[in-house]
């Protein structure tokens, strides 16, 4: 079972990874404002992301099956007297780095985000748009 669970972390680390770089690119398009490079990227994010949650599910299914449904990767680490010992700790390791990298990434892009949408506001602020509702009547 812990040779499954290191495939499961090992090939959620690769799939983050790919994240990591999609969400890279995403800072460099945003910075550009290329709407629709952004539109493409995120398109092509959602399998990713799905098959992202679809891992974290079986490791999810496989810790319960082991009896370890609670218990964080670091307690299982520490609790295994397999041969996976070593490798389930280097991927949780590598696993934990990428997500951390991953978060940074996404705080810089929802920072950038923020700025482009409060300028938009006070761009509408200023020309006496930012009440005002569009609707749409017969003509």
């Amino acid at each position: 079972m812990y040779r499954q669970l290191c495939d499961v972390l090992h090939k959620e680390c690769i799939l983050h990874g790919k994240l990591l770089d999609m969400e890279n690119t995403k800072t460099e398009i945003l910075v550009k404002g290329d709407v629709d490079r952004l539109d493409a990227l995120m398109k092509s994010q959602q399998p990713v992301v799905m098959e992202c949650s679809h891992l974290e599910g079986r490791r999810q299914e496989l810790q319960e099956s082991m009896g370890l449904g609670s218990a964080t990767l670091r307690e299982i680490v520490l609790t295994c007297d397999t041969q996976e010992k070593d490798e389930l700790s280097q991927v949780m390791d590598e696993l934990s780095d990428v997500i951390l990298k991953l978060k940074k990434v996404n705080g810089t892009n929802m920072a950038i985000v923020t700025s482009r949408i409060e300028t938009i506001g006070q761009i509408s602020a200023m020309l006496g748009l930012e009440d005002r509702q569009i609707t749409y009547q017969k003509p």
